[in-house]
């Protein structure tokens, strides 16, 4: 299952979902993803936030089995660490705040899972595991503020993309991917 601490606030809740929804689409069963395990004998835990969130990641940073040094990137930097105790494995999806730590649970998907954020949809591969250990990515991004110019496709005569013809279906679909490939400004 997956931790997402106590103190989450609903974008760290929201990545649990996330995270769960796409194991689950992956996977030939539903996959459990829960604020907090249920049986502390489950052998792959995957814990979703920062310290501050999540009391489970402050433990495995005061037991030294993880260091999590997120990078400093104008609040969007994250990290994802895998690491191994006796027979449990953890995987630590964490931002430095809980919009960065959805972006960890996007990147995760993408660069170990093989899932594809398009914007006229998405790629979900069927797989046998789940990959937890190998794990050790950090990200920040290289400009504060990352666009794209979806809004004025009109001018350039693709309609279909223009926001005069979008329907609030249209626009949530476009924020949500906005935030999966890590943008934060629309134009």
């Amino acid at each position: 299952g997956a931790n997402r601490g106590s103190k989450a606030s609903w974008q760290s809740t929201y990545a649990v979902q996330e995270l769960g929804r796409y194991l689950s689409r992956m996977s030939s069963k539903p996959v459990e993803v829960t604020a907090a395990p249920k049986s502390p004998s489950k052998k792959y835990i995957i814990v979703v936030g920062n310290e501050k969130e999540n009391s489970l990641t402050r433990r495995l940073v005061g037991e030294g089995l993880i260091a999590l040094n997120i990078p400093s990137g104008n609040g969007d930097g994250f990290v994802l660490r895998s690491a191994k105790k006796g027979n449990r494995q953890y995987l630590v999806m964490a931002g430095e705040n809980s919009i960065s730590t959805l972006y960890a649970v996007y990147d995760y998907l993408e660069r170990f899972c093989n899932v594809g954020f398009f914007m006229d949809g998405e790629y979900v591969p069927k797989a046998g595991s789940i990959p937890f250990l190998g794990a050790d990515f950090s990200s920040k991004p290289r400009f504060e503020w990352r666009h794209f110019c979806g809004t004025n496709c009109q001018v350039f005569g693709l309609r279909k993309y223009g926001f005069l013809f979008r329907r609030r279906e249209d626009w949530n679909k476009y924020f949500d991917w906005m935030v999966k490939r890590k943008l934060n400004l629309s134009g």
